[in-house]
């Protein structure tokens, strides 16, 4: 199971796609945080842990850190 943190803006699609975005990257379900960008390691594993800004720096039990409009992209490719 991957990890992964999903950024971006309130009402942006992170919390509607989310299954769809946990499919796409394998990860085993969704984390969705009150999570800064300076608590990353809060970042649950195997899950996709939802938050608004970029993390400043990433743990090394996290896989990825994508934006939301990155990953709207790629679901659109996949489909």
């Amino acid at each position: 199971m991957k990890t992964v943190i999903l950024y971006g803006p309130q009402a942006s699609g992170k919390t509607r796609f989310a299954n769809e975005f946990c499919k796409l990257y394998g990860c085993k379900g969704v984390a969705d945080e009150l999570m800064g960008p300076n608590d990353p390691a809060k970042a649950r594993r195997g899950f996709l842990t939802i938050v608004q800004e970029r993390p400043e720096s990433v743990p090394r039990h996290v896989d990825r850190v994508v934006s939301v409009f990155e990953a709207l992209k790629e679901l659109k490719t996949q489909a």
